[in-house]
């Protein structure tokens, strides 16, 4: 993902420089000129609003990956179709006791 900042920094760098170039060839009045450098220039600001949508959809899977547990479920067979499920939350206190059920048939 750095490497991507760092090309969209470059990006940035280009964009301004060739719309500089526009600017000072629309004000000398050599339109040919000024719409041969506006074509690069659209392209490269093109590619750095792709670039930045990229990073920045990155940025929010980044952000997906840090969850975490709340909660442990133990699942034990205790005999034909009955079975006894242990739920423990990791964020409860020590004193807190498992919550138990237990499943009867195909419940």
């Amino acid at each position: 993902m750095y490497v991507l900042g760092i090309i969209s920094a470059l990006l940035a760098i280009i964009f301004v420089t060739l719309l500089f170039r526009v600017w000072s060839r629309i004000r000398s009045r050599k339109f040919l000129s000024a719409g041969l450098y506006s074509l690069p220039a659209s392209i490269a600001f093109l590619s750095l609003f792709l670039l930045l949508l990229v990073l920045s959809n990155l940025t929010t899977y980044q952000r997906l990956t840090d969850e975490r547990d709340i909660a442990r479920l133990y699942i034990k067979k205790v005999s034909e179709q009955n079975y006894q499920i242990n739920l423990n939350y990791v964020e409860s206190s020590k004193d807190d006791h498992p919550n138990m059920f237990l499943l009867q048939g195909d419940e």
